[in-house]
């Protein structure tokens, strides 16, 4: 039962003297949030999304600091402070130019897109054609062979990944990406510098996607395409994204959204509270 963990939580950090716990979301953070309040542990929330989860919600109102991956205006007194991003990701910065082809980068998460894999194989092949892009195409797992047949006589131009395990080496070939819009890849997007037409997932909880994908677009750092909409304004949308000059616009927006050094930030504002 819930009463049963948290006393287990509290009894830990009793145990191990623990000086600060962060909660990061998710069901499993209530129980070691919540034992704070009975024990002499600080408690920080770090929500990554750009609307708090229950959990988070519940913590923010009693935690002794709360961050933000986004910039969420203050609410419940929180710092913005960004999402952490892996070093090998963070320290590879785009070069500022895209090259001929462009490479563009379509990745669904981790369990692909149906919609993305339906539609965007018959939206990029003028472009496959005319030679204008590169493709290398995140599906998910078990529509590699559809997915891939979708391209049709293009598909040499094309490469089609279920998964992909070394996300550098994909931002690194990437110019243009377009993808779901979950918190942790908005910001290695965000820390790449690289321009993103965004589809956020339209069953995502308290349609945080979209929420997530507006925080960009509002400060000129991405375009996005809801499934709701019509498909000829996502046409319209892939056209916007291969636009040089919105390019440059959308990296020179990210570069000034760019939070560098988030988990060390994050770790000095735990130590402050600490003491």
């Amino acid at each position: 039962s819930l009463l049963k963990a948290i006393w287990q939580a509290r009894r830990f950090m009793v145990k191990e003297g623990i000086d600060v716990a962060i909660s990061m979301g998710g069901f499993v953070a209530a129980p070691g949030g919540l034992a704070t309040r009975f024990c002499a542990t600080h408690l920080v929330v770090h929500e990554q999304n750009s609307v708090f989860g229950m959990t988070n919600r519940l913590l923010a109102k009693h935690a002794d600091k709360v961050l933000t991956g986004f910039d969420l205006k203050g609410l419940y007194n929180s710092q913005w402070v960004g999402n952490p991003v892996r070093s090998s990701i963070a320290g590879n910065v785009k070069k500022s130019q895209c090259q001929n082809p462009i490479h563009v980068l379509i990745m669904g998460g981790s369990l692909g897109a149906q919609s993305l894999n339906r539609l965007l194989p018959a939206y990029l092949m003028d472009y496959l054609k005319q030679g204008d892009i590169l493709v290398w195409h995140q599906c998910g797992k078990d529509n590699g062979q559809a997915t891939k047949t979708a391209y049709g006589t293009y598909s040499e131009q094309v490469t089609v990944s279920e998964f992909i395990h070394n996300m550098s080496k994909a931002y690194g070939w990437a110019d243009v990406c377009i993808a779901r819009a979950g918190a942790l890849t908005l910001a290695e997007l965000t820390a790449m510098h690289i321009p993103a037409l965004l589809v956020p997932f339209p069953q995502a909880v308290d349609d945080h996607q979209t929420k997530n994908a507006l925080s960009l677009v509002d400060n000129g750092a991405a375009l996005m395409w809801s499934e709701s909409n019509d498909e000829q304004q996502l046409v319209a949308a892939i056209a916007d994204l291969f636009n040089s000059a919105n390019q440059q616009t959308m990296r020179d927006a990210l570069k000034a959204m760019y939070k560098p050094d988030v988990a060390m930030t994050v770790a000095d504002i735990c130590e402050q509270v600490a003491s």
